[in-house]
């Protein structure tokens, strides 16, 4: 019986997330979305036991708790063939950036979109080493993640840009202009969540990630910090002694 419900679980979302890809309206189950934003046709055609097709079942079979870094190494753990083939890394970048960009077109939905987001920019920076750590840990990966899912004024404006740079369309133009228009690039300080502009935040001088309002601010964060600096840190000699060689 176990075993039936979780085929029956995977074949629901496998449903939902094809239907996302190819611009289906969830609720109604029309499609709304024409443009296939620059992607093959054939890229939301996997048959049911292709690689990519089951890691990304198992990614997003827990979808409802929005929990990505947990169901990336869910996922990383299942299906490590993906993360070391980079065609099929590519094929679940594309699936991935088709259905954020579709949540944002048809839902104006960004938190949605910030979970497609962190599974792309894990891809995208997975370093082929074999641990997926090296990848969520790395320093392009947490500072994007920084900007993309802080609850700052300007997070729509960062998830825009994201997709849009991403696509070969011109779907998200006219969204992504006007954004840049009306919201200000801005972050939040790691320390009392206060909203600055991002040109006026201190950032950690170690990881290069953490940012600050103020100097106090910094101080007064460094035990809840310091475990996560050191981490990144870390990551970031690692991915630079594996380039030497």
């Amino acid at each position: 019986m176990e075993a039936e419900k979780i085929e029956s679980d995977r074949v629901k979302v496998r449903i939902e997330w094809e239907g996302w890809a190819r611009g289906y309206e969830i609720m109604s189950g029309m499609k709304v979305m024409q443009c296939i934003h620059g992607f093959s046709t054939n890229l939301i055609s996997c048959e049911n036991n292709h690689p990519v097709s089951r890691f990304l079942d198992t990614f997003f079979v827990n979808w409802s708790r929005m929990s990505s870094i947990p169901n990336l190494r869910d996922a990383f753990t299942k299906h490590q063939q993906i993360w070391n083939d980079k065609s099929h890394r590519k094929m679940a970048i594309d699936i991935f950036t088709a259905i954020g960009t579709n949540f944002l077109l048809m839902y104006k939905t960004y938190s949605a979109s910030n979970y497609t987001a962190t599974a792309i920019l894990a891809l995208e920076n997975y370093d082929g080493m074999g641990n997926i750590e090296s990848s969520i840990n790395s320093r392009r990966f947490a500072t994007k993640l920084r900007d993309l899912c802080d609850d700052g004024s300007s997070v729509t404006r960062d998830v825009l840009k994201f997709y849009r740079k991403r696509l070969s369309c011109s779907c998200l133009k006219g969204m992504h202009s006007k954004s840049r228009k009306s919201l200000p690039k801005m972050g939040q300080c790691f320390g009392c969540a206060k909203e600055e502009g991002r040109d006026s935040l201190m950032v950690c001088s170690r990881c290069r990630v953490g940012q600050y309002c103020s100097r106090e601010c910094q101080i007064t964060h460094w035990p809840d910090h310091c475990r996560e600096c050191g981490i990144l840190v870390r990551a970031a000699h690692k991915q630079h002694t594996n380039k030497q060689y």
